[in-house]
């Protein structure tokens, strides 16, 4: 990714989105239990500046210290508590222990399902070009956070077996970042197209709902009775 195009995506203050009403949120996460960070983000799809924008509105990270490996437990009750706030009951995840994980979940009665992606190699990479669309059109809003524009801008992608075949890859830094943070981001941005197309469809609608009714001699009145 852009080093440029990231740093424009980044919100002017740092912290998290607090829920807004009418938001539809999604949850995704990158487990790892010892030498890598455990990502979590929510996101969802929201107006910044006037504009419908993907965005990353909370992110949280895990990682174990003194060589004692993350209690996966331990760490998927705090992800419930942050799902909690947010209204969030599905949690996404790669393979990596995922039918585990999604079965610790389920037995600590946490409220949340954990939901295993098994997308393909092609696929994910076409989720990471999809995000690098979005940082082109101006269409994402990610935290200001030096972590997560390091792990975005830890993403490669490489040449295989042929001029038009491509993968992802991810430089790990010396501290063991494998950009934990990417991966995360990257699936909960590949389930919120739908919702893109659902908030410009809703303006359409909700705009040729207006013209029609003022056309009809509503005045004024058009704007009161779309809201209702």
């Amino acid at each position: 990714f852009d080093a440029a195009l990231v740093a424009r995506a980044m919100r002017e203050q740092p912290g998290d989105v607090p829920p807004e009403s009418g938001c539809r949120y999604l949850a995704a996460m990158d487990p790892a239990l010892s030498r890598n960070a455990w990502s979590f983000v929510i996101a969802t799809m929201r107006q910044v500046g006037g504009r419908w924008k993907a965005s990353v509105v909370f992110h949280r990270e895990w990682r174990a210290r003194g060589g004692v490996k993350l209690d996966p437990a331990a760490v998927l009750i705090e992800i419930a508590g942050h799902c909690r706030t947010y209204g969030v009951k599905v949690v996404l995840t790669d393979q990596w222990h995922g039918e585990s994980l999604a079965s610790i979940a389920m037995r600590l009665e946490l409220g949340i399902v954990v939901e295993v992606d098994k997308a393909t190699a092609p696929e994910k990479l076409t989720r990471y070009e999809g995000t690098l669309t979005r940082l082109h059109d101006d269409g994402l809003e990610l935290p200001r956070d030096k972590t997560v524009r390091a792990d975005l801008l830890a993403v490669r992608r490489t040449v295989t077996k042929g001029v038009n075949s491509f993968t992802i890859s991810m430089a790990v830094t010396p501290d063991g970042r494998h950009a934990d943070f990417a991966p995360s981001i990257v699936l909960a941005l590949s389930r919120i197209p739908r919702a893109v197309a659902n908030a410009q469809f809703r303006e359409r609608v909700i705009e040729g709902l207006r013209e029609d009714l003022v056309d009809r001699g509503f005045g004024s009145r058009a704007d009161e009775i779309v809201v209702k």
